[in-house]
């Protein structure tokens, strides 16, 4: 149900750690776009090992050996990358009734892979499994995760900061609104200099005096939030 890759820190009991990736659940055709699959394709080639979730427990007339067999074959046809990278099979969901049946035919089809049997729900199994994966990446350790050929050597990405307010000029009154701002004022005790000089530091850090500046704001100006006037000072 994971709709975009979320980053998370594994912490374990040696004091060892590593980076875990949720990505998104893979479909029949991701290879070739379908759903989102090659954008999540592409999120999994930066990892070094693959978990790959297999629900064992059959539920909803599910087959965990066609699931695998599908998004294996996806793997496979979208990079040679992808193919030969190391995997954990997490067999999944091992507190539904059938789901031991159902991974003791899944290891006879497929006797060589590493097999890790959890329950997310009684968190059977988790800890292994992530002891697994850390001893796992360490023998990883000196392979390259990227291609050096396929990398830019720098890449600069700039973000566009909305301002959490506006400012327009209303007759001789400049008027600020916008929920952030005007929560901050509600919330602010005006009767207390301290309270007084957060809301101060706040707008100043938001950039409102700058504005107003720019905008052609005179000091002695009313300015307006909520029904309050303000005086403005350069």
């Amino acid at each position: 149900t994971t709709l975009s890759p979320n980053l998370g820190v594994v912490k374990l009991k040696n004091h060892d750690s590593f980076v875990l990736a949720d990505l998104p659940g893979l479909i029949e055709g991701a290879s070739e776009g379908v759903g989102l699959g090659d954008e999540f394709l592409r999120h999994t080639e930066r990892c070094k090992i693959i978990l790959h979730m297999v629900d064992m427990s059959g539920e909803e007339g599910r087959n965990p050996v066609e699931d695998y067999e599908v998004i294996r074959k996806e793997l496979n046809k979208y990079s040679n990358k992808l193919s030969i990278k190391k995997e954990i099979v997490v067999a999944s969901k091992m507190d539904v009734e059938g789901a031991k049946d159902n991974l003791a035919i899944f290891k006879d089809k497929y006797p060589d892979l590493m097999v890790f049997p959890i329950s997310s729900y009684t968190l059977e199994g988790v800890d292994e499994l992530m002891e697994q994966t850390n001893a796992l990446l360490k023998e990883l350790d000196s392979e390259p995760i990227y291609d050096e050929n396929e990398i830019e050597d720098s890449v600069y990405i700039k973000f566009k900061k909305e301002k959490p307010y506006t400012i327009t000029k209303e007759g001789n009154t400049w008027v600020i609104k916008g929920e952030k701002i005007e929560k901050l004022f509600n919330m602010t005790k005006f009767e207390e200099e301290e309270g007084v000089l957060r809301f101060s530091s706040k707008l100043k850090k938001w950039g409102v005096d700058e504005e107003l500046k720019r905008l052609g704001a005179k000091p002695g100006d009313d300015v307006a939030i909520n029904d309050f006037l303000f005086t403005y000072k350069d």
